[in-house]
């Protein structure tokens, strides 16, 4: 990634932290059967702290079957809360907001110039 766009990474989380909100993002890995040894796992669930601002949909942007009524959009830092680069978020995980509100991820759009992410676009659905 070229400096401009580390710069800009850069300017995005500090923008984030310093307006947005504590969000927990999780992701469920379901569990698995071996047939071979019978032996089973269960789900496991990895989470990760981070920064994020949401906005609600304007009315304009919501069709019904992609964007419904009540849906969010979060912006995500690229960086976690340790400063960390960031995974993308899953598709089909869970958000917690700092209100304690809990949403379902249904799109993630990473915004990525020169090919590293600069923030994350989430759609959530409560």
């Amino acid at each position: 990634m070229s400096q401009f766009y580390e710069d800009m990474a850069g300017m995005a989380n500090e923008m984030i932290a310093e307006f947005g909100q504590a969000v927990t993002l999780s992701v469920t890995t379901p569990g698995r059967y071996d047939t071979k040894t019978g032996r089973s796992w269960g789900p496991t669930t990895s989470t990760t702290h981070c920064r994020g601002i949401d906005r609600a949909y304007k009315a304009d942007e919501i069709d019904d079957t992609l964007v419904k009524r009540g849906d969010k959009r979060l912006i995500v830092s690229p960086r976690d809360a340790s400063g960390a680069a960031l995974d993308q978020p899953t598709a089909n995980g869970r958000a917690t907001l700092a209100d304690g509100s809990s949403w379902t991820i249904m799109a993630v759009e990473p915004i990525r110039p020169g090919g590293s992410a600069i923030i994350y676009i989430v759609q959530l659905r409560n």
